[in-house]
């Protein structure tokens, strides 16, 4: 099973290679292809929140990575960005596509269990995640929060757009009428670094939310 890391990384230089390691770790044993995209999102830039100078680019241009986008210039929105990636991956022939963002962290055990349940459940075509959101200080967190993260792309015409933040459509049917499966929390339970007070991202996202 071919795997594809759609990765969005942007002002993410204390998580980006956390974030990274497992999968450059497994990435022959598990044919997994990596397409990295970096740069702000247009709805940042409408808000008036300046670019970030942080190393992010910099440790993506440096790691085992087999396509990278830098968004700049004629800045593309949230969803055009992924979209970029998107058609990448789909010149590799890839049999699912996994969503991640750059502040997100699996371990090698998780990525390991989530491809196994994957598996298991054929009937399924998008699998939505749980994440330990951590929230306002390091470790307190929230497990409440899930998004739809892998998505299989040998059906229905294959992944055509993102409709919103990671939800996306096939080219014959719409997000909401895809066959979803939760995965358990035994399985996976990722980190999530987000809405940290000392992350100054956390005040960007009010701004533009």
């Amino acid at each position: 099973m071919k795997v594809g890391i759609l990765l969005s990384a942007y002002d993410c230089e204390r998580y980006i290679e956390k974030c990274l390691a497992p999968w450059i770790s497994l990435k022959e044993s598990m044919d997994i292809v990596i397409a990295a995209g970096c740069g702000q999102w247009l709805k940042f830039k409408q808000a008036g929140v300046p670019p970030t100078k942080d190393r992010t680019f910099e440790i993506l241009t440096n790691s085992n990575v087999d396509f990278l986008f830098k968004n700049e210039g004629n800045v593309l929105s949230e969803e055009q960005s992924r979209e970029t990636l998107l058609r990448f991956l789909q010149t590799q022939e890839c049999d699912l596509i996994w969503v991640l963002d750059g502040d997100e962290v699996y371990s090698v055990e998780e990525i390991i269990r989530t491809l196994d349940h994957v598996s298991q459940n054929p009937d399924a075509n998008v699998f939505t995640v749980h994440f330990k959101n951590y929230v306002i200080r390091y470790p307190l967190y929230v497990d409440w929060f899930v998004k739809p993260v892998i998505y299989r792309e040998g059906v229905h015409g294959g992944l055509n757009e993102f409709e919103f933040d990671t939800n996306a459509s096939y080219r014959f049917r719409k997000h909401s009428e895809t066959k979803h499966n939760l995965i358990p929390l035994r399985v996976t339970f990722p980190e999530h670094f987000t809405w940290l007070e000392d992350d100054k991202r956390s005040f960007e996202k009010v701004i533009h939310q």
